[in-house]
C-alpha cells in the first residue's frame, strides 16, 4: 500500500468533501455535518492551511486532517492555540495506519508555526496515545466551565497550555455550518440513508461508565477487537474479519469497563439494524443484563430492529 501525505489542492476539494462525508455519516446522529467544516473551514480566516494535510492510498484520498486557530481566555490575557477537526480516514482504509501519519507528520508543523499547544474534542481513550490529555489537568475549561473527558489538549512547548483561569472558544468557524448551508452543501452528493446507531446515544454517555461499561469505536482498538472476535469464532477467517473493516454498513464496536475490554459487537444497518458478533466476556447474568441493555437501546433507536 503505497500512502502519501501532501497538502490540499483545489482539485482535491470534492473528493476530500465526499471521503469526510462517508467517513462521519452516521458516526456521531443520523447523517453528519463534519463535510460542511472542511467546505467552511478553506476559506475562513482561522484555517490553518500549511498545517493541515490529505493522505493518499495509491494516488485516492484516504484520509484529512484540517487545522484551525482558537482562542484561551486567560486571566494574564488571551493565548491562541491550534485545534483541528476533522481527522479522519476513509472507511475502506481504517487500520492501515493512516491516522497516526496524519497526526505525526501535523504536530510538528503545528509547533513550527509557533503555537503554544493544540486543543480538541475527540475519543479520549484514543488521542492519548499521541500525548493528549484531559483539559482539566491543565486547568482549562470550556467557556461554559466545563472540562468534560473529550475536552483535550497536547503541549507543544512546557506549560503551554498552563494557562490561569483558561476558558477555551472555538474558532466561529462552527457558527456558518448551519442546516440551511449543509443542505446545500448536500445537494453535490449522492443521497445516503440517515440512521440512528449505538455510537449516537453511547457517545454521549461512554466515558464515566454510567451504566458500568462504555463503548468504543473498534477502529480505535483493532487488537482488542480482533482478539475478543477470534476468541469467540475460533473458526474466523482473516478475510472475514477484513470485510467487516471494510464493509460501510457495519460498524463495529469493543466494551470496557473503564480501561478494560470486555466484549465485542457489530452494528449491522445494510437492511434494518441488527447486531452480530456479540461476544460479552462477564458473568451470565451480568452478560444477559448488558446485551438486553444494547438490545432494547438500538431497538428504541431503530423501531424496525432485526434479532439474529
Amino acid at each position: 500500500m503505497n500512502i502519501e501525505i501532501r497538502k490540499e489542492t483545489q482539485k482535491d476539494y470534492h473528493e476530500t468533501e465526499e471521503m469526510t462525508r462517508r467517513s462521519f455519516y452516521n458516526v456521531y446522529g443520523p447523517g453528519c455535518d463534519e463535510h460542511l467544516l472542511v467546505h467552511k473551514l478553506r476559506t475562513h480566516k482561522d484555517f490553518l492551511p500549511d498545517c493541515s494535510r490529505i493522505a493518499l492510498v495509491d494516488g485516492q484520498i484516504a484520509g484529512v486532517i484540517m487545522y484551525f486557530k482558537c482562542i484561551i481566555h486567560g486571566e494574564d490575557g488571551d493565548v491562541e492555540v491550534a485545534s483541528f477537526g476533522p481527522l479522519c480516514v476513509d472507511h475502506k482504509y481504517k487500520n492501515c495506519g493512516i491516522g497516526r501519519k496524519l497526526l505525526e507528520e501535523t504536530i510538528p508543523l503545528v509547533k513550527e508555526a509557533g503555537f503554544p499547544g493544540i486543543v480538541i474534542m475527540g475519543e479520549p481513550y484514543y488521542y492519548p496515545k499521541f500525548g493528549f490529555q484531559r483539559c482539566r489537568e491543565f486547568g482549562i475549561t470550556d467557556m461554559d466551565g466545563n472540562a468534560y473527558d473529550p475536552f483535550m489538549g497536547l503541549e507543544l512547548i512546557e506549560g503551554g497550555l498552563h494557562i490561569k483561569g483558561g476558558r477555551f472558544e472555538e474558532s466561529s468557524v462552527v457558527e456558518e455550518c448551519t442546516e440551511e448551508a449543509l443542505a446545500e452543501l448536500e445537494k453535490d452528493f449522492p443521497p445516503l440513508k440517515k440512521i440512528s446507531q449505538p455510537c449516537q446515544w453511547s457517545y454521549e454517555n461512554a466515558y464515566d461508565d454510567r451504566e458500568g461499561y462504555h463503548y468504543e469505536y473498534a477502529t480505535h482498538y483493532p487488537k482488542e477487537f480482533e482478539r475478543l472476535l477470534k476468541e469467540n469464532e475460533k473458526e474466523i477467517k482473516d478475510s472475514d474479519i477484513k470485510a467487516i473493516w471494510e464493509d460501510f454498513d457495519k460498524t463495529p464496536y469493543v466494551l470496557f469497563t473503564r480501561q478494560e475490554a470486555f466484549g465485542i459487537f457489530v452494528f449491522n444497518h445494510a437492511f434494518g439494524s441488527f447486531i452480530e458478533h456479540l461476544y460479552l466476556q462477564k458473568e451470565p447474568s451480568e452478560a444477559e443484563r448488558i446485551e438486553k441493555e444494547i438490545r432494547e437501546r438500538l431497538a428504541k433507536a431503530n423501531p424496525l430492529q432485526k434479532e439474529e
